[in-house]
Parts: structure tokens; sequence; C-alpha cells
């Protein structure tokens, strides 16, 4: 049996005072409370017992040091957590040390960068796709869009018919990642996919969106159905 390590009374009592000042979920407080006592226990181990002490280094530490336990996801939720609690700790005036900067820069998940498609690739990927069909057209249409101006999926699920000004060959949306306003080109070849989709293939529906599922309910695209399209379509090609 190996006793559950225990706070020293000054790190438990800020504890409890941060956990006092939200109004959390039973979860979410539960996973607050777990990441920020792991936090203190590690202080603790460098032999501080004032909160106030601590330095940026130790904060540092701290973040690559769980780095090599945990999954990138739960490294993420961790380093949140933290940074909440030091805005606490600044904003009570428990401690003076701002990590706002350390604990906010962005975790990446190690993996290998997908190759781009070349010229080929992609004529042979958009030789798959049947424009006979209402299922192709719309297909055709979201693929030469996204090839040709690098929108999202997510972004593409989301344009609606009111985004597009036809007669300056623009497109106009909100960003949905970014909240930014972006104006885009609408090339020659998207937009006569996208005219043909529309007035040939597009279902009747009330939806402003433009690209709608295939079949019944008609609803919005999802971007994770643009996603497995693609993806269908280089593997039809043998890419």
């Amino acid at each position: 049996y190996v006793p559950k390590p225990v706070l020293c009374n000054d790190f438990q009592d800020v504890l409890c005072k941060f956990m006092k000042s939200r109004d959390f979920y039973i979860t979410t407080g539960r996973d607050f409370e777990w990441a920020i006592r792991k936090y203190l226990l590690f202080l603790q181990d460098r032999g501080y017992s004032n909160i106030a002490d601590i330095s940026i280094s130790d904060v540092k530490d701290f973040i690559t040091g769980i780095g090599k336990a945990y999954s990138v996801a739960t490294l993420r939720d961790i380093q949140c957590y933290v940074r909440q609690f030091h805005e606490f700790l600044h904003n009570q005036n428990f401690c003076a040390l701002d990590c706002t900067g350390i604990l906010s820069v962005r975790i990446s998940k190690n993996h290998k960068e997908k190759d781009y498609i070349t010229d080929k690739e992609l004529s042979d990927t958009l030789a798959q796709i049947d424009t006979s069909t209402s299922l192709g057209k719309r297909n055709m249409a979201i693929i030469l869009l996204a090839v040709s101006t690098g929108l999202r999926a997510k972004d593409i699920s989301y344009l609606k018919l009111s985004d597009i000004d036809w007669e300056n060959g623009e497109i106009h949306i909100i960003q949905s990642k970014t909240g930014g306003e972006v104006f885009l080109p609408l090339t020659v070849d998207a937009g006569k996919a996208i005219q043909d989709y529309i007035l040939n293939a597009r279902p009747q529906t009330n939806h402003s969106e433009i690209f709608i599922s295939a079949v019944t309910p008609f609803r919005p695209i999802a971007a994770v159905s643009i996603r497995n399209m693609f993806a269908k379509y280089l593997k039809k090609a043998g890419i």
C-alpha cells in the first residue's frame, strides 16, 4: 500500500480557494483538481511551500516533465488548467509570476507530414468522379472548390449561397477556425462546377448552405463527409 501524497497546508489552502472560486461541473472540477494537485505536488517535491517563490523554470519543467507521461490531448488540458490556476493566483495576489506566455504555447502532436498532391494525381482523382450523377456534380464542385481556395472542410460545409459574389467572382466567408473575414477568388472551373450542381443537381431544400446531402432527410453536408469523400476518390485513383 502506497499512501496518497499529501499537500502542505499552504498549498492545500490555495487549491481549495481556487476550486471554490469557480462554478465547476462535477467532472470538470475533478479534472481541474487532479491537474492542479499534481502541479502543486511537483512544486512541493522541489522544496517549495510558498507558491510565491516559484519561477518560470519550475512551470516549464512541470509541463515538459508530464509530457513524457501523458497523451497530447491530456497534456493540453493540464496546460489549460494550470494556466487558469495561475491567472487566479495572479488576480488574488498569491503569486506575481506571469505564466501566460509559457502556458499558452501550442502543444503539437508529432506526426509525419503528408505530401502534397501533384497535378497528375489531382487529374487522376477528378477522373474518378462521375459528373453525370447528382452526387458526382456535388462532389466535383466541392473538390474543385477545395483545391482552388484551400478552404477547410468545415468552411466548405458551412458555405452559403449568399457567400458567393457571382458578379465579381469572389467568395466572402467568416472562417470557422479564426473568426476572420476572408475574400477568396472563385476560379472559372470551380464556379462552373458549383453552378452545374446548384442548377442541375442540388435538392430542393430550405437550407441556405450550398452543399446538401444526397439522400433524405436533406441537410447540409458534414465536414467529415467531405474528408471521407476525398479520401475515397484518392483510393480509387490508387493514390
